[in-house]
């Protein structure tokens, strides 16, 4: 028998943005409930728990800006593991009591709109809700990602993606195979290349990696600092292009001296962390003259499969070569860290019907359609967090999600007012914000890339860019020009008579 769930609002996924969007949309009178996947709070923090899963912000910045929290909890260390997340989590939970409206192991399978009631219906696995409002907050790498290769299925081996790491796993004395070298391919290599095991690390393309130096926290540095959270975690939400409380460089690169260059080249790599990225020239990522680019791991096997690709999987191993030659690398392990279908594999898979019955991967079929990187076309009262279009992955997530919820409950709060029953982006407003993102995206060196930004790392994934490339202060103005009133705002929206009507729009630019 099937529990049947009414709430004003319905959130999807038990991350930071379900998490936060939970807490302020009760505090403002809305009955609301999540349903979330796994067994726990924590989103990506609760599936990752592969060797060297952490996050790369360093304390304190990778955290709610809620004093009600952080006053009680202390981090261990610069860069917390994954461990240490969930413990954040459930802390978050105790403390603002998540739990009491939250539904595990409810993985949604269909949602469908209900036009004449203005109403979301959500259908999981022995379960039923409906809302008036859908907020989908699944975050952007939580649909794991593994190539068909060839004979996959008769290696004999251990074959594991970093997202469904055993937590008994033992390297001790193990041939390793580790394909990818993205984000948890290159902490799995740093964390295995120190096991008693023989490591073997396919990689196509290198990927630029920063010194973390990592160091640990007293509880007495950590309680010293919260003297300054307020300030720090503001400055992170509030005053920085990329949601780091660190101020930007405004020189460019042609404007310093070759021996300018190399000392802020070298207090930037002393320093750690991202600060080599926001810290940069500020034409780091526009000026080719001024990025650089490095790999550096030489006590492991590499093997460069754009000489030598990946033929085929066999029972003992993989087989890499060209058509004059191949090898065998036996293997008892494979981790195959080949990433995500980021940013919509997890919408897709929930199968979210628009207002006309469309599904959402049909609509985006020849391309990505938002407004804001937070609303759709075709979906009334329905809200994305950190999804397409939007500075998601690019930024310090925490405090960019504050923002978007922060902005998703000034507009609520807008239509309550107002007594406007239904909203939803205008085509025409999308239409414009499409060719903004694209625009923006071809000014920067990512562009060059044949990279996930755009779903390159998905075999026969049409090319849509995923990501808003712009600056966050450029998105943050436009979110805020959206709700100064309706004339130009790009929404459709429905009255309480029920009659829709679309806004005069005249762009965005």
């Amino acid at each position: 028998m099937s529990t049947e769930i009414r709430a004003d609002i319905i959130i999807v996924g038990a991350g930071f943005s379900g998490c936060y969007a939970l807490h302020k949309l009760r505090q403002m009178g809305y009955t609301v409930k999540i349903l979330e996947a796994s067994t726990g709070f924590g989103g990506v923090w609760r599936i990752n728990r592969y060797p060297g899963a952490r996050v790369d912000t360093e304390t304190p910045t990778y955290q709610l800006c809620l004093p009600e929290v952080w006053q009680g909890f202390n981090f261990s260390e610069r860069y917390p593991d994954h461990v240490e997340l969930r413990r954040y989590f459930d802390h978050m939970d105790k403390v603002l009591d998540l739990q009491k409206d939250t539904y595990f192991n409810a993985r949604v399978e269909e949602v469908r709109y209900d036009p004449e009631n203005n109403t979301w219906t959500f259908r999981a696995k022995g379960l039923n809700a409906i809302s008036t409002y859908a907020v989908f907050a699944v975050g952007a790498s939580c649909d794991s990602y593994i190539p068909d290769w060839p004979g996959k299925s008769s290696f004999k081996g251990q074959l594991i993606h970093p997202a469904s790491w055993p937590e008994d796993f033992d390297p001790q004395g193990k041939k390793i195979g580790v394909i990818g070298q993205g984000a948890s391919g290159l902490q799995i290599v740093q964390e295995l290349a120190k096991e008693s095991c023989e490591l073997s690390v396919f990689i196509r393309i290198p990927c630029t990696g920063f010194p973390m130096n990592q160091k640990a926290i007293s509880i007495d540095e950590s309680n010293n600092l919260k003297s300054y959270y307020d300030a720090i975690l503001g400055c992170a939400k509030h005053n920085t292009e990329t949601r780091y409380p660190y101020n930007r460089n405004q020189c460019n690169w042609a404007d310093a001296t070759e021996e300018e260059r190399q000392r802020l080249y070298e207090w930037l790599w002393q320093r750690g962390g991202f600060v080599f990225m926001t810290n940069n020239y500020r034409d780091f990522m526009t000026n080719k003259a001024a990025n650089a680019k490095s790999v550096d791991r030489a006590n492991v096997t590499l093997v460069d499969l754009k000489e030598m690709p990946i033929q085929e999987f066999t029972a003992d191993g993989v087989v890499t070569g060209n058509k004059d030659t191949s090898k065998l690398w036996e293997l008892d392990v494979i981790v195959v860290a080949t990433g995500y279908d980021n940013l919509t594999g997890s919408l897709f898979k929930m199968n979210i019907h628009s207002k006309d019955g469309v599904k959402l991967q049909d609509k985006w079929e020849n391309g990505i359609s938002t407004y804001l990187g937070m609303t759709v076309p075709g979906f009334p009262n329905a809200f994305f967090l950190y999804a397409p279009q939007a500075p998601s992955s690019i930024v310090n997530g925490p405090p960019f999600i504050e923002l978007q919820v922060d902005w998703l409950t000034r507009l609520l709060e807008k239509l309550r007012n107002e007594n406007i029953k239904s909203i939803e982006a205008s085509e025409k407003a999308a239409e414009v914000w499409k060719k903004l993102v694209w625009s923006t995206f071809r000014m920067t060196l990512s562009a060059e890339t044949d990279s996930w930004w755009v779903g390159a790392n998905i075999p026969g994934k049409k090319r849509k860019l995923l990501v808003w490339f712009g600056g966050i202060q450029s998105w943050w103005n436009k979110c805020q020009n959206a709700l100064q009133g309706w004339e130009n705002s790009g929404f459709v929206l429905g009255m309480s008579n029920a009659v829709h009507y679309e806004v005069a729009y005249q762009g965005l630019v």
